[in-house]
């Protein structure tokens, strides 16, 4: 197993010509890819991050809402 791992990376770390030609449209397009892609993370981030602050936002006010209608209740049976 190691001198098969050993075989494929000194394959892979072997230098060759790839004789390939890169026009213009393409260093364009790989930085339209760039920017979409930052973008699609961006948004991602931005709607996971809005439902787990809403989830904690909706924890705590029922917490609250909780809180008050027990301290309600008490006040209501010391009444009594």
């Amino acid at each position: 197993m190691k001198y098969i791992l050993l075989l494929l990376s000194i394959i892979f770390l072997m230098e060759s010509n790839a004789y390939a030609y890169l026009d213009p449209a393409t260093g364009s397009l790989i930085l339209q890819y760039l920017i979409a892609g930052i973008a699609a993370v961006a948004s991602t981030a931005t709607f996971f991050w809005q439902k787990l602050s809403d989830f904690f936002v909706k924890k705590i006010m029922r917490k609250k809402l909780q809180e008050d209608s027990s301290d309600k209740n008490l006040k209501k049976n010391s009444n009594k």
